[in-house]
């Protein structure tokens, strides 16, 4: 079962290049067992360690962006057909803690799953079903109460409880339980968790954020975690206070951005998600929705600036287009993109199940466009997963409106540097 167990979590990982991913570099035999390999900093501690170290000093908003950075890796992570099954604080790293470029990493992987992008076993790793046998005692508290008992549990539903149940523990100060049986307990008695039996003030919002993360019953839960972090938006804003906010002449981080904030001169509605560059749905003074896209860090910057220069070339309705110069923010440069406001094809995928065979085919027609459109100007289209293509209406927009797919993922140009481009969420 271990031996099983690491081989499922370097396959899981050794593909994957993601900053809140603790990427596996090799797996060696050892006369102790399987070993595997990470790239590793130094600074790095548990999040458990972390909280019961730093916990107290921790604000508000500190607690919630933490709970954002986790819930956006772990919603990468489904878009690419993989999931954790077995999050905890113990299974998150905190890299540079207290720093400005304090960061958080996913790791321990071995109870997690992959599902075939093409619906087929080819490239399908099965989750384990002795999850109570690869975890410890510290970390059974936060797993869903159906992780043990079905075998077939829904791997979202799995990491939406786990996701809530740590938000629990981040925002009180303390564990959801002391141990497994004490969980089940209590889900049987309030039927999900409450952070405003231990937390003075908590407001409703906040308090419904971990309630329904953790209903004892999967199928009252959010449907996924990017539905969790639509209501964490929610949160913020019902905490966005107008005192709280910075000076009109102080230039604000787009990585810190939220509801209300204005960057780049344009008021931010929500954050959408991101790694190596943040995206923001934004309005323009016109009231006009526009996406950010802006890099991470100063490093990125020149990625940033080589996709606009694409960009500025590429005019079709299957390809999300620019708008406007890009900008520049707190030292690091972005992109301003037309909005496709009805989230991925993923996202379609998993809310409403199988597509009809006329949405297929429409969609099917708009992908063979936009990979046709791009070879015809001269842009390579790079491999992309359903992430990266958003729904938008057809114009002009009217109710009703049949959805078309929006293209968003990486291209490049044909040229030596053969550098990629863009992706609107990456």
């Amino acid at each position: 079962m271990i031996v099983r167990a690491a081989q499922r979590e370097f396959e899981l990982l050794s593909a994957v290049d993601h900053p809140g991913i603790l990427k596996a570099l090799d797996m060696h035999e050892h006369e102790l067992g399987p070993a595997l390999v990470y790239a590793r900093d130094r600074s790095e501690i548990r999040l458990d360690h972390f909280l019961d170290e730093r916990g107290g000093r921790l604000g508000l908003y500190d607690r919630l962006d933490l709970l954002r950075d986790i819930a956006e890796t772990i919603a990468y992570a489904h878009g690419r057909h993989f999931a954790h099954r077995a999050l905890s604080p113990r299974s998150v790293l905190v890299a540079r803690p207290g720093d400005d470029e304090q960061r958080f990493k996913i790791y321990n992987w071995q109870t997690g799953s992959r599902e075939s992008a093409s619906g087929t076993s080819a490239g399908t790793i099965r989750g384990t079903s002795h999850v109570g046998e690869l975890v410890d005692t510290e970390t059974a508290p936060y797993l869903a109460p159906e992780s043990g008992t079905v075998a077939d549990a829904d791997p979202q539903l799995l990491v939406v409880f786990s996701l809530g149940a740590i938000a629990y523990h981040v925002l009180t100060g303390q564990p959801p339980a002391p141990s497994l049986a004490a969980l089940v307990e209590r889900l049987e008695r309030d039927g999900a968790l409450e952070v405003s039996a231990v937390l003075d003030g908590a407001g409703e919002a906040l308090s419904e954020l971990v309630r329904i993360a953790t209903f004892a019953n999967a199928t009252e839960r959010f449907s996924s975690v990017s539905e969790f972090l639509e209501y964490l938006t929610l949160v913020e804003e019902e905490l966005t206070a107008p005192d709280e906010k910075p000076d009109d002449e102080e230039e604000i981080d787009p990585l810190a951005a939220r509801p209300g904030d204005i960057v780049g001169g344009y008021m931010i509605v929500k954050r959408l998600g991101g790694s190596t560059a943040v995206a923001l749905l934004a309005e323009d003074e016109a009231g006009q929705q526009r996406v950010l896209k802006i890099a991470t860090d100063p490093d990125r910057n020149q990625r940033i600036r080589d996709e606009a220069a694409v960009l500025a070339r590429l005019r079709d309705r299957t390809v999300i287009a620019s708008h406007g110069e890009p900008i520049s923010v707190a030292c690091r440069d972005g992109l301003v993109l037309t909005d496709a406001d009805k989230g991925t094809l993923a996202q379609r995928l998993h809310r409403d199940g199988r597509l009809s065979l006329g949405t297929l085919e429409r969609f099917g027609g708009d992908l063979l466009s936009a990979v046709s459109y791009l070879e015809q100007v001269g842009v390579l289209p790079q491999p992309f997963a359903l992430v990266d293509l958003r729904g938008r209406p057809r114009q002009p927009r009217r109710r009703g409106a049949a959805r078309r797919l929006g293209y968003c993922s990486d291209v490049r140009r044909r040229s030596r540097d053969r550098s990629p481009l863009t992706r609107l969420l990456r």
